[in-house]
């Protein structure tokens, strides 16, 4: 009984929209003959195009305004057992063919490391202070193409 008691506002609600609705037609709706034209128009063969899909491979395209040159990333090593004494450059950095770019100080010894090509300092493998053995990576470079 509880249940009925709290349906009965929605169920009143619907039967009262419904009833509304039912009451939205127009005037024609009650003359067979206007019916029935709609129904004609409705049933009534209509002209289509044929169309026949064809596959083809689409590209995208971008434009851009700028200057593109391939690089490549090129990795400076030690040349001497030791430890890193100082590094001279930051990421960032542009950096000359000859150029020393830090020390390794070796046996008491201070050893420079020195850039093998002109390019952009991308990452500094070793600090200051830090232990590095004969072929360990320092220093990542970006160069230009052609010149690694």
């Amino acid at each position: 009984m509880k249940t009925i008691r709290h349906h009965t506002p929605i169920i009143l609600s619907v039967t009262l929209f419904v009833a509304l609705l039912s009451g939205c037609h127009g005037a024609d709706d009650d003359d067979p003959a206007a019916a029935a034209e709609v129904l004609e128009q409705a049933l009534a063969p209509r002209e289509v195009q044929l169309v026949t899909a064809e596959v083809r491979e689409e590209r995208p395209s971008v434009q851009l305004v700028g200057e593109i040159r391939a690089f490549d990333t090129v990795t400076i090593s030690s040349e001497v057992g030791g430890k890193v004494d100082r590094v001279l450059v930051e990421v960032g950095d542009r950096v000359s063919e000859g150029q020393v770019i830090g020390t390794i100080e070796a046996l008491r010894k201070l050893t420079d490391v020195v850039c093998d090509a002109d390019g952009e300092l991308v990452e500094v493998l070793q600090e200051d202070g830090q232990p590095v053995e004969y072929g360990q990576p320092l220093f990542s470079l970006r160069v230009e193409e052609g010149q690694a």
